[in-house]
């Protein structure tokens, strides 16, 4: 009985996930999206925080990409954060600090994490109205400071964030799919939501706030794994829009190795942990998140951010299927039919998707050739989502159980 009950669970999960997909994917297709404003003449002061701990490599490159910004430097401070780093990336910082004006270097004594760095940058230099963000292996080109900035004309917004370019797609294996994942994340999720006015994520880097919605939440949440997500969707409880506006271009890199890239992607799952740990704290609380009302309006806005924040969920619930397909294959009654068209519709629906991704962006041969290396990253997509989250999910029972 428990067995068929898990199965069943897991069944309407992954067709709920899978329709959304088929939402994001249809309307990234055929909706028209929202006008995109066009980049004002740069007026406001903004606050630019590059948080780092130990990225000597990474950090000449970034620092020059944002001083070669079109924004006038008089409204312009660049705050560089050093998280209590252990190799030479301090003084490669305080050189551009000193040598550039507007600039400033801010040492903290001990590693905090970025979200708790982020919160030191705005104590330290609070006047400005904007926040915007970008981590050490950003590459900004010259005009997206003022096209992430162009988002905040409407007086609802509280995030923007650009697009994220991965700059070493094709180095290796695990640097492709990941390039397959930025894609379709990015041309058919982001886009899609942005058009359906569902809270498009933060991104993390290459990202924006306006100061008095960070203020409307508290701040970053100290120890936050996935301070964007996490970002997301307090901002949505308490009235803000978020826009994803794909003008404002970065470029960044990803994990070249698969040791890498499950290491990203279980820091991942556990991000997302937290988050639906929050979510669940929040909804016990009767939706009160630092004073505000929860001000989320329509069924499918409140659905899609619970889906949000649950994460992997639909790796888990595909792990569990396909476990108990073999195991009813193997030994009568043989798993109904449903369960083959469920297990099939999910593996080609994330397939269509990257398809679709790679002929929006006019991908290089090369991607379209490296296709063939999906069977293998699909199975390690799907274990290292299923035990994160699985551990994340053991973690929220586990912490409601001592609260209760």
């Amino acid at each position: 009985m428990l067995f068929t009950l898990l199965q069943v669970t897991a069944r309407a999960t992954l067709i709920l996930f899978t329709g959304r997909r088929w939402l994001f994917w249809l309307t990234a297709l055929l909706h028209k999206p929202p006008s995109i404003p066009t980049a004002p003449t740069p007026t406001s002061a903004v606050l630019i925080v590059v948080p780092f701990y130990n990225e000597r490599t990474a950090l000449p490159a970034c620092l020059q990409a944002i001083n070669q910004l079109a924004y006038p430097m008089i409204g312009l401070t660049v705050l560089l954060v050093d998280d209590g780093s252990t190799d030479d990336s301090g003084r490669v910082a305080q050189t551009f600090a000193s040598s550039i004006p507007h600039w400033a270097y801010l040492r903290l004594p001990t590693n905090v994490g970025k979200a708790a760095a982020l919160n030191e940058a705005i104590r330290h230099y609070p006047h400005s109205p904007f926040l915007v963000v970008y981590d050490a292996d950003e590459r900004p080109q010259p005009d997206s400071l003022r096209h992430l900035l162009a988002g905040f004309t409407d007086e609802r917004v509280g995030g923007v964030t650009g697009r994220r370019v991965i700059s070493n797609g094709l180095k290796s294996a695990a640097a492709t799919y990941a390039t397959y994942e930025n894609l379709v994340h990015q041309r058919i999720t982001c886009q899609a939501k942005d058009s359906l006015h569902l809270y498009p994520p933060l991104l993390g880097s290459n990202c924006a706030y306006r100061l008095t919605a960070l203020d409307a939440v508290g701040g970053f949440r100290p120890g936050a794994v996935l301070e964007d997500s996490d970002l997301t969707v307090r901002l949505a409880r308490v009235g803000w829009q978020t826009r994803y506006l794909p003008q404002a271009i970065s470029t960044t890199t990803a994990p070249e190795t698969w040791v890498g890239y499950v290491a990203q992607h279980r820091r991942w799952a556990r991000g997302f942990g937290e988050v639906l740990s929050s979510e669940f704290r929040v909804s016990r609380g009767g939706g009160q998140v630092s004073g505000f009302t929860f001000q989320v309006s329509g069924l499918l806005a409140r659905l899609e951010l619970f889906l949000f924040a649950t994460g992997y969920l639909d790796r888990l619930a595909l792990a569990v299927v396909m476990l108990g397909w073999l195991i009813q294959h193997r030994r009568p009654p043989h798993a109904p039919r449903t369960t083959h068209h469920v297990i099939s519709l999910t593996l080609l629906t994330p397939l269509m998707q990257i398809i679709t991704a790679l002929w929006l962006e006019k991908s290089a041969a090369a991607y379209w050739f490296r296709l063939i290396i999906l069977p293998f990253f699909f199975l390690l997509d799907i274990l290292t989502a299923s035990l994160g989250i699985g551990q994340s999910l053991l973690g929220i029972i586990q912490g409601r159980r001592l609260r209760d």
